[in-house]
């Protein structure tokens, strides 16, 4: 078995052109301030480490079944094994991170399943067996918070500074709601995509994903002050595409590691697709990466953390498994 790996390298002409876009799109007045944001948080991101594993020929096998699994050996799945599968407790530090300043923690109960959770406020239970949905996001002057969560019989409540309370099941969307700036926000799913503020304003619609089998929406989060929307391959940040002003034929995958924004692409119809770190094109290139698949070839989408991504790609007649992540030392 060959294996590759990489440190993060930029390719200095695309990285150039893509920050002067970047400063162009984030320099308008619906961001509500006057600084150029590019793709990335801080000057010097943390090293971004891209271990490839060669697996099998393509005209042998693929990812398509779940049997394909087995052919990810122990010395593979054991090297970043406590980065991917994080201990309960270290899988909410960044909720917790936002919630102690408001009084409030969640802890895994140990009694149930591996990623439950009991709430408390102080030394009191709030809600238990809950599980978090999405994050915990601050608004503007952080006086105020909102997290979502939901108990194993599917109630899903809304915790703020001000308390807990059951989120409007009646709406029928289950998509955590964030903070933009003051306003908290939400997506509701009908004959389109609507981001809605919690006063019923609409202050964005998009269509519906074309294949009907595809979740609506990939990614809803909040990210540096801004508001982020994936869907059907195409990335809306605060109402503007970002394939539009990349022009990007496709990007899929948006997560967020250590602070810093991963996510996959194509550029050209038929070309190959890449990766983009902090706002720096990796110089990995793949035939085609496995993402927006479901039923059994679901398993094979990217995954990942606040430390890791993990994806299967094809390139040259080869299937990879690969892990790309930053890897501090872990407190367990």
């Amino acid at each position: 078995m060959n294996i590759k790996s990489y440190r993060l390298t930029m390719n200095n002409q695309k990285s150039m052109r893509i920050s002067m876009f970047l400063c162009l799109v984030f320099l308008t007045g619906c961001l509500r301030d006057t600084n150029a944001i590019i793709l990335r948080t801080s000057n010097e991101p943390a090293e971004l480490i891209v271990e490839e594993y060669e697996i099998v020929d393509t005209n042998t096998d693929s990812p398509t079944h779940f049997e394909f699994l087995q052919r990810i050996t122990l010395d593979i799945t054991e090297k970043r094994a406590r980065w991917k599968n994080l201990a309960p407790d270290l899988a909410v530090q960044d909720i917790n991170a936002v919630l102690t300043k408001y009084g409030y923690t969640i802890e895994h109960d140990p009694m149930l399943s591996s990623y439950t959770y009991r709430l408390f406020k102080g030394y009191t239970i709030l809600l238990d067996a809950a599980y978090p949905l999405g994050y915990a996001t601050e608004n503007q002057d952080q006086r105020d918070f909102a997290l979502m969560l939901q108990t194993y019989d599917g109630t899903t409540y809304l915790l703020q500074k001000a308390g807990l309370e059951k989120w409007q099941s009646d709406e029928g969307f289950s998509y955590a709601p964030i903070y933009y700036q003051d306003d908290l926000i939400y997506p509701v799913i009908a004959s389109t995509i609507q981001i809605t503020s919690e006063s019923g304003q609409t202050i964005y619609e998009t269509s519906l994903p074309s294949n009907p089998v595809m979740n609506p929406i990939q990614t809803f989060q909040a990210w540096n002050g801004h508001w982020i929307l994936e869907k059907e391959g195409e990335l809306i940040i605060d109402g503007e595409s970002l394939n539009k002003e990349l022009g990007f034929q496709e990007i899929f995958n948006w997560q967020i590691i250590q602070g810093e924004p991963l996510f996959f692409f194509q550029e050209e119809k038929d070309g190959p697709y890449s990766m983009m770190y902090a706002g720096q094109q990796l110089d990995h290139k793949y035939d085609s990466i496995v993402h927006y698949q479901c039923c059994e070839p679901a398993a094979f989408n990217p995954a990942g953390n606040t430390y890791m991504v993990w994806f299967y790609a094809s390139r040259d007649g080869k299937w990879y498994y690969v892990e790309a992540g930053v890897y501090p030392e872990l407190n367990d």
